[in-house]
């Protein structure tokens, strides 16, 4: 009889296999991947910069929230920087898309925070120390040939213990007037600058203002 069976009763957490564990998402270091870059400006070239200090800023922000560090500005956060490899990126005429790698030099992150006191030197870091706010201000203009050539001229500049920031006023496909912070005198900067290979000087007439630029391009 249908009355005597007892059919067993199977429930729905028995029926479903134990939920696997997942690990959170290990987090990135100093290598913070997958970053987006997204900008619109009135030309290529100053989208292209706005987008990558965008990702800089994004990738500095991650890295803190990872290591209880501190907040930082664009150009501490330049000199931190050792590379940026490019995932993939777009630019048109007044846009730029991308996505990048930052990657951040683990001693000058140290050096930022006031940690490891007990780690080796940084050679690049010898001399001024590398975060000292400027003493002064110079407004420069520039000229150069493209992208990689201002890429390196803003590297070189930013790798000088002298400058401690520099700051884009306006920027095109070939000029820029930049506001460099200064730890030292013009003069001193100028004679600091030449083992780097670039140039710092006013310019030839009255009134033309100081000028930068890599080593033979002024």
């Amino acid at each position: 009889m249908l009355a005597g069976l007892a059919a067993p009763v199977v429930t729905l957490a028995q029926a479903l296999p134990p939920p696997v564990a997942t690990a959170a998402p290990a987090p990135s270091g100093y290598s913070q991947t997958g970053i987006a870059a997204e900008a619109t400006a009135e030309n290529a070239v100053l989208a292209r910069e706005n987008g990558r200090a965008a990702a800089s800023r994004s990738a500095w922000a991650r890295l803190a929230a990872e290591m209880g560090l501190p907040p930082a500005t664009d150009s501490q956060i330049e000199q931190m920087i050792d590379s940026v490899i490019v995932e993939q990126e777009r630019t048109t005429r007044t846009s730029y898309t991308g996505r990048l790698t930052v990657n951040f030099n683990p001693r000058r992150v140290q050096a930022f925070a006031g940690r490891g006191p007990s780690s080796p030197p940084d050679p690049t870091l010898a001399g001024t120390p590398a975060y000292v706010p400027a003493a002064s201000y110079l407004e420069v203009t520039t000229q150069y040939s493209g992208m990689q050539e201002w890429l390196e001229l803003r590297r070189r500049l930013l790798a000088s213990a002298s400058v401690s920031q520099v700051d884009v006023l306006t920027i095109s496909v070939d000029r820029a007037r930049l506001r460099l912070g200064l730890r030292v005198p013009a003069a001193q900067v100028a004679q600091d600058l030449v083992p780097a290979g670039l140039s710092l000087a006013p310019g030839g007439r009255p009134g033309d203002g100081w000028r930068v630029g890599l080593a033979g391009r002024r």
